[in-house]
């Protein structure tokens, strides 16, 4: 299917086919401590250090099963090199947990308190990271948090992407080390010491990585296949018509059917279409024979790209009209009529 937005010709998604288990892959946890001190690869020209009111996610967790969107009561699965739906232009191989989107929220904070450190890694503690979270300082939260940090840390991907012509690469795990360190004296909060794998930063390069608004993401906690959707929508400027079945196999839905995931995915836009109309942001969705349509107000840096790639296409088309011309053969002279 072929769409026009802001005069930009793009294509509609395809759904991957399920491939066959690969050859299993190591899953051993990372061990050696990388001292946050080292020096990380410098930050992508076009990175920029984001406000404390969204989170900087890469798109390929936002753009396939990675994260499922899952209750944090359904039962999980050991993934062995498994390899995880996604868009067409995203490759994921992974082992590990199954992840959910309270892993996502996690991960999405250890990534905002690292962001001005080149993604190097950060120094915190539980109740620093739990307020970062909207979550009261409990010992029941302390303790989720600690096993969401322990799930990241033994994890390993191998994540290609191809765009533009060009293709980004990471292997690696979502969290390289985490140190816990509980307080001598009894007290409640637990420092940690989290180190990340600089070469993440191959992931927040060009249109590689989102801003999601967090007090959208927050709106939306008890609702994990609305996070889920959230994300994926935020991380598209015009978002295309999308099947249903697409949609059932990139969220990661334990939906024993597409017509029992199609229930749920209702539900879930109507908690996106409330959340984001609370906070000014329109959303509006229709499902039409199987596919979802969605429209959204783009973010400012999404209107910028918009903009960008309609004027050169608009340049493109001028050129082509041009060489077209210059082409054209020259017209026949009249034959004289005979004396």
């Amino acid at each position: 299917m072929t769409l026009k937005y802001a005069g930009v010709q793009v294509q509609a998604e395809t759904l991957e086919a399920e491939r066959a288990i690969a050859e299993a892959v190591g899953a051993s946890v990372h061990t050696e401590v990388q001292k946050v001190e080292l020096t990380p690869p410098a930050v992508p020209a076009d990175m920029k250090v984001w406000p404390e009111s969204v989170r900087g996610v890469p798109n390929v967790a936002l753009r396939s099963a990675l994260f499922a969107g899952i209750k944090a009561g359904d039962e999980r699965m050991h993934l062995a090199a498994r390899h995880i739906h996604s868009q067409a232009d995203i490759k994921i191989t992974y082992t590990g947990g199954q992840l959910d989107q309270g892993d996502l929220d996690v991960w999405e904070t250890v990534l905002h308190l690292s962001r001005d450190q080149n993604m190097a890694g950060c120094v915190t503690n539980s109740y620093q990271m739990l307020k970062a979270l909207g979550q009261t300082d409990t010992g029941v939260n302390r303790e989720r948090l600690g096993q969401r940090l322990s799930r990241l840390n033994a994890t390993a991907l191998k994540i290609s992407v191809q765009m533009q012509g060009k293709t980004f690469s990471y292997e690696g795990s979502l969290i390289d080390d985490v140190t816990d360190v509980e307080h001598e004296d009894g007290g409640r909060a637990r420092d940690y010491r989290i180190t990340l794998n600089p070469k993440l930063l191959v992931l927040f390069g060009s249109d590689q990585y989102t801003l999601i608004d967090w007090k959208v993401r927050r709106e939306l906690t008890k609702h994990p296949l609305a996070q889920w959707v959230h994300g994926y929508y935020s991380s598209h400027a015009a978002p295309l018509p999308v099947s249903v079945e697409l949609l059932h196999r990139m969220s990661g839905s334990g939906a024993s059917t597409v017509a029992k995931f199609g229930q749920t995915l209702r539900k879930a836009l109507d908690a996106v279409e409330a959340a984001c109309e609370k906070h000014g942001q329109p959303f509006a969705y229709e499902v039409k024979k199987g596919l979802l349509t969605v429209v959204k107000t783009p973010s400012a840096a999404q209107a910028r790209h918009l903009a960008r790639a309609a004027s050169k296409a608009a340049k493109e088309k001028v050129a082509q009209g041009a060489t077209a011309l210059g082409k054209k053969p020259a017209a026949k002279p009249a034959r004289g009529k005979a004396g």
